[in-house]
């Protein structure tokens, strides 16, 4: 944000001085980030006229001319310029005058002829680029003026730079309330002049198609405006100090007012309309050809102005070229509007380029200054271009009322070490237009509403603190205890997976909750992510689901990049949608690897990683007696090798080999192992509990049974495990056959099963009487029969 210290002196007429003014708002949070003079050195450079010229005796293109700068004699210069001529006014550098570029003028002889001085053009005291010839000055200018008075260039250019919630300071008026509330000079506000009686009200209707899109539009047409005519000199001096250029009257006053109030406006050539106004969302096939000269592929989430024949305006950001106001126009329609942060946030990414309009509609504009803004860019347009305003339309409503926040003066003092008084406290409310109310123990402070970033208590305790000076903040150290935070053993199974799976050689990585659309299609739950609206980049639209897609990517780069053996995780929020809206997290944890299962040796003979190498590991980190993996199925896995992860009876996730077609279409090889778990859904950790171990020995017998083939040997294992079987205490698979000797449709399963007693050394009748427990059981539960 430009602006010229000049024009937010005249606006709030404060003493201090520049270098104060610019401490005194970096303070206050409104970062000066640079100060330039608007000229450098310029010196002795006065307003003369001429009242002779002859040619040069020795120089045709050279003009001797006689300039009464207001001293006792006039000064004769030699000048080169085109139009320099008896009568004109010029700036006129004195000897030893200095110019902003360096040249110090001299006395001197051009030609054999005398020349005390110097005529100037705009571009050589730098107020201006033009550089064809002298420059004019009004006749009504004193002769010997100086330069610097009569253009106001003692004058700087200061250049904030804001935070995105301070979008109330992008505006003259908006620092001059700032700055009544750090030097306590009230701000003097622009006089607006609105007609209240129209000769055709509402002669042009406006439809807005999306309330919560575009709250608010009006529109006012003003009818015999002479838009040839010259945008006042000051106004253009505003402007150009302000980083904005001059164009036309009409194009400028809305600029200027824009710069001036903070809202941007925008005038259509009411005779290019066609019918009446609507507010709606593109369509595909439309196009817009813009004022900057871009044609505009319209896409179904831009905000369109519109009127019969088609697009007309890219609502909050650019007007079109088939309604843009040039020299014919006589009619103009005046919009000002408020287009919701959401509707345009981000547009800047798709088009390219940014505006003025759009900085600001993405930072908010205060619907409840947007009428007062339309009638005084009016006054000014009939005021320099003449006209008559003639209809107003105003569809929405300019209700932005803040919410009264309740606030605890004595709440400043403990938190932030101060000693504010409470009359002290409630001017700087009242300093910052904010209304207040008090009763015994607290006040009730209800913000402007162009202050969008006021929303609670301690919001209310920064402004305290900015207002009266972070300067004056104490700075003393803090006294308090300190102690080490105890964790509960039964909980923490993040930290648990994150040291377990580090011991075992995985490590950790951390992505982006924002994926693409094309990312989740592949690895997620099918239409449960959350779309969002305002993307930081295109390849990041959608909350993910599951993060199996994002170490997928990071699986990719890593093997682009020759590293073959990749064991990583990532543990971190997921979000899902429900069919009523609701936005659910999940806190998740997934591991990929692929490649060899141990690092490259001379002592072993390495092989690929597989399904039951990542089992294992989950295996041991879970420790979990009553957990079970069964045949599962996920489309993001190859069918057929893929578990379900159930504990207790409930399913916590998934592991397998990726499926073939996505480590083709990601690049990953041919034999990649992942696992995805729910950590919400795991049992609370248990206790880990001391147990005195048997000095008796234990007993071991195989068993094989014969079951039917489809019959899951995990379910086998459970049941044996939660048989309560006397003696028991471990059971161990150890082969499975099918062949031979082994009836069609049947598999041999042969467990090692443990016997031991922490009392007495079992006998053998004993042993044998358990081993038939579990034969009877098995048969029960699976129709098993004992191989012999």
């Amino acid at each position: 944000m430009k602006f010229s210290e000049n024009w937010l002196r005249s606006v709030c007429p404060t003493l201090l001085t520049t270098e104060e003014l610019q401490n005194a708002l970096t303070m206050a949070g409104l970062e000066v980030e640079s100060v330039e003079p608007v000229t450098k050195d310029l010196d002795r450079v006065v307003v003369g006229v001429i009242t002779d010229t002859r040619p040069h005796p020795n120089a045709e293109r050279l003009r001797i001319c006689n300039v009464d700068v207001g001293l006792q004699e006039q000064l004769q210069i030699v000048c080169g310029a085109p139009n320099a001529s008896t009568g004109m006014k010029v700036p006129t550098a004195l000897v030893k005058a200095r110019l902003p570029n360096g040249l110090v003028i001299k006395k001197a002889k051009l030609r054999g002829e005398l020349s005390q001085g110097m005529l100037c053009s705009a571009s050589e005291l730098e107020i201006s680029d033009d550089s064809a010839g002298l420059m004019c000055i009004d006749d009504d200018v004193p002769i010997g003026s100086d330069i610097r008075d009569v253009f106001d260039l003692n004058d700087n250019v200061f250049e904030l730079k804001l935070t995105a919630n301070r979008g109330d300071c992008l505006s003259i008026m908006g620092i001059a309330r700032e700055l009544q509330a750090i030097d306590g000079v009230l701000a003097q506000h622009p006089t607006v002049d609105e007609v209240n009686t129209l000769s055709s009200p509402g002669a042009l209707s406006v439809i807005v198609d999306d309330q919560n899109a575009c709250p608010l539009y009006l529109g006012l047409s003003i009818k015999g405006v002479n838009v040839n005519s010259k945008t006042p000199e000051h106004i253009l001096r505003k402007l150009e100090r302000s980083g904005v250029r001059g164009i036309s009257p009409v194009v400028d006053l809305t600029n200027y007012v824009m710069l001036e109030l903070g809202q941007p406006m925008h005038a259509f050539d009411q005779d290019k309309l066609r019918g009446n106004i609507r507010v709606r969302y593109g369509q595909k096939g439309e196009t817009l050809d813009l004022l900057n000269g871009q044609s505009l592929a319209i896409t179904e989430d831009m905000l369109l102005i519109t009127d019969e024949s088609g697009p007309i305006a890219l609502a909050g950001i650019m007007g079109g070229a088939s309604t843009a106001v040039d020299e014919s126009t006589t009619s103009i329609f005046l919009e000002a509007a408020v287009f919701s942060t959401q509707s345009v946030a981000g547009k800047w990414r798709t088009l390219g380029f940014s505006t003025d309009a759009l900085h600001r509609f993405e930072r908010g504009v205060d619907s409840n200054g947007t009428k007062k803004a339309l009638w005084r860019l009016a006054n000014l347009i009939t005021e320099s271009c003449g006209g008559e305003a003639k209809s107003l339309v105003e569809t929405g409503s300019s209700l932005n009322e803040k919410k009264t926040i309740i606030f605890r003066p004595e709440r400043v003092r403990r938190l932030i070490g101060m000693d504010v008084t409470i009359d002290r406290m409630r001017q700087i409310f009242e300093l910052l237009d904010m209304t207040v109310s008090s009763d015994a123990e607290h006040f009730l402070v209800t913000p402007p509403s162009y202050r969008f970033d006021l929303e609670i208590e301690e919001d209310l305790i920064e402004e305290i603190i900015r207002i009266e000076g972070f300067e004056k903040l104490p700075s003393t150290l803090p006294v308090s205890e300190t102690s080490m935070m105890s964790l509960a053993e039964e909980a923490g199974w993040s930290e648990r997976f994150k040291f377990s799976l580090t011991r075992q050689g995985y490590q950790e990585v951390i992505t982006y909750s924002f994926v693409a659309h094309s990312l989740e299609n592949d690895f997620g739950t099918k239409n449960k992510g959350v779309s969002l609206v305002n993307p930081i980049a295109e390849q990041y639209t959608v909350m993910r689901t599951n993060l199996l897609g994002s170490l997928a990517l990071v699986a990719q780069r890593n093997l682009s990049h020759r590293i073959d053996r990749i064991r990583i995780f990532e543990t971190s929020l997921c979000f899902e949608q429900n069919d009523s809206g609701d936005i659910k997290q999940i806190n998740k944890i997934a591991g990929m690897t692929t490649g060899a299962v141990v690092s490259e040796q001379w002592g072993q003979v390495n092989r690929e990683v597989d399904f039951f190498d990542v089992k294992g590991d989950l295996e041991r980190i879970l420790n979990i007696e009553d957990i079970n993996f069964s045949v599962g199925q996920h489309d993001s896995f190859h069918p057929g090798k893929v578990a379900s992860i159930w504990v207790r009876g409930a399913y916590v996730g998934v592991v397998g080999e990726l499926h073939p077609e996505l480590s083709q279409k990601y690049d990953l090889g041919s034999n990649v192992v992942a696992y995805e778990i729910n950590m919400d859904a795991l049992p609370d950790r248990a206790v880990t509990d001391f147990v005195s171990y048997s000095k008796f020995p234990a007993v071991r017998r195989d068993i094989a049974v014969e079951v039917g083939s489809d019959i899951e040997v995990g379910g086998l294992l459970t049941v044996i495990n939660t048989g309560k079987i006397q003696y028991l205490t471990g059971v161990t698979l150890f082969d499975v056959y099918d062949g031979k000797g082994v009836a069609k449709g049947k598999k041999s399963v042969a467990l090692a099963v443990m016997f031991q007693d922490d009392q007495k050394t079992l006998t053998d009748e004993e042993v044998e009487k358990s081993v038939s427990l579990v034969l009877e059981l098995l048969k029960e539960r699976f129709n098993a029969t004992q191989r012999i």
